[in-house]
Order: structure tokens, then sequence, then C-alpha cells
């Protein structure tokens, strides 16, 4: 799968590294007293806005992405609250913004650029039922805050390729600058995806709840607000080892910010 795109803030902080290119931010720990449901007109919602910096064979330029999204039950609203933590939460809606500079440079010996672009507006990944959240056939957007892990794998192609423009390269053509979001990871760390070093799935410090051994798994499931990461915010950058060499192609770096808390993730009028 072609990942494209992908913090946390705290009552203490600890810093987190990858194991390969450079990677560092901050993770909020489990609150001291039980989470509790959002309240009235305060729905649990998202913002994640990332700044990516690419080359593409010489022109080098950057993109960024914001998704605002709200959030909804797995389970059903009358199921108990922390079981609804437990089963996490998924979007429903995602309005997104994708927006680019552009990119210059030399390729070839030739002055390039491609200029700017940008474009908006708003993807349907399911439904909230009685029942709980059902989902859409194309992507999906979920939160499991017991671990915690923010995780958006396979979006639609309106923000996976959500635009491309043209670089020229005084009068010749070298194809296209594109510009798109196709997938976001943030986990806690231990899992397999950690290893990833692709830029776009960041690694936190779990909760003691993330891989729960046999003797505590039943509190996790049975006391799981008191375990979950909620609001769950702050942020991470990337930095890819190869940056410096004007051969790479690809990523060059990667800064991150997200915010999910009651009342966040609001979704436009406009771009309905």
């Amino acid at each position: 799968m072609r990942i494209f795109f992908a913090v946390l803030a705290l009552v203490g902080t600890l810093a987190v590294h990858a194991p390969a290119a450079a990677q560092e931010g901050s993770v909020r720990q489990p609150p001291a007293k039980p989470v509790e449901p959002c309240p009235t007109g305060k729905p649990l919602g998202g913002v994640i806005t990332l700044d990516m910096r690419w080359n593409e064979g010489g022109c080098q330029g950057s993109t960024r992405a914001v998704l605002r999204f709200p959030l909804v039950t797995n389970l059903g609203s009358t199921s108990p609250w922390p079981a609804r933590i437990w089963t996490g939460f998924s979007a429903t809606d995602v309005d997104y913004e994708i927006s680019s500079s552009g990119c210059t440079g030399t390729i070839d010996g030739r002055a390039c650029r491609a200029p700017e672009g940008k474009k908006s507006g708003r993807v349907t990944l399911g439904t909230d039922s009685p029942s709980g959240f059902e989902r859409a056939s194309v992507g999906y957007l979920h939160l499991e805050p017991i671990s915690p892990k923010l995780v958006a794998d396979l979006l639609p192609d309106e923000i996976r390729n959500a635009f491309t423009t043209p670089i020229d390269c005084g009068g010749v053509s070298r194809g296209d600058w594109r510009a798109g979001l196709a997938a976001i990871a943030i986990l806690p760390q231990g899992e397999r995806r950690c290893a990833n070093d692709s830029g776009f799935v960041f690694c936190v410090p779990p909760t003691d709840c993330a891989h729960p051994a046999a003797d505590v798994a039943q509190d996790c499931i049975a006391q799981s607000d008191r375990h979950a990461v909620l609001p769950f915010s702050g942020a991470m950058s990337w930095k890819s080892s190869k940056a410096a060499d004007p051969a790479y192609s690809g990523l060059l770096s990667n800064d991150v910010h997200w915010d999910v808390c009651c009342g966040c993730g609001g979704l436009s009028a406009a771009a309905k």
C-alpha cells in the first residue's frame, strides 16, 4: 500500500524516537480520573494537519493536508461508556483541504517549476446508526483512545489523489507535481507497523492497555475510561535520512499536529 501522509500533548511529556530517520514528539498520558462522555453540543471530533516537503526529481516544494472530522461510537450510544471506549470511535465524514506551493528546482540542467494548487471538499466514510458506526465501502478513520491509536487507511480518491499541476522546464514538460493524502497512522509502540520508516507512521508510548497482559486485560475492558487517552493531541516530526542527497526523490520531511477532543472537528457548511 502506498502511504502518503501522516502527536500528542500531556500531563507530562515523553520524547518519542523512531528506529531509523529522525522522528520526535510527545504523548498525553492517561488521566488521573475517568474520562467522561462529551457534553451535549460538544461532540467528539478531531483535526489533523500535515505539512510535508517533497523532492520530485529535483523539483522541491511543500504540501499541506488538513482533515476535520466528527467521531461516533462503534457500538451505539446506548452501550455502556467503558464499552464504547474499548471498541473505539470512527469518523462518519471528513472535511479535507489539500494545498501545495508547487515546486521549483533544476532537472537535467533546466530551471523547472510547477504552479501552486488547492482542493477542498467532504467525503463520507460511513454513517451513525442506533447500533453504532456503519462503514461505507471505501476508507476509514478510526480512534482507539485505550491504546492510544489514530489511523486512517485507504482514504477515498478525492483525498488520495487530490490534484496535480504540471512541472514545466522552460517549455519542456517533466511530468506532474502531485498532491494528496492516502493514509495516516499514529500507533502505540510495539505494533509491527512501527518498523515502517516511510514518514507516515508515527509511534508513541503505549498505555498499559495497548498490549495488556492477561492479569490486567479484564480491568482494561471493564474500566477503560480510567485508562483512555482523551483528549488526544500533540505534534510530531519526521525527516528522511536521505534528505541531503540531491539524487533522492520522495518525502523529505513531515510535520504533523492533531487534536482529538470534545468540540474538535466540526464540519464546515461550505464543504458540503
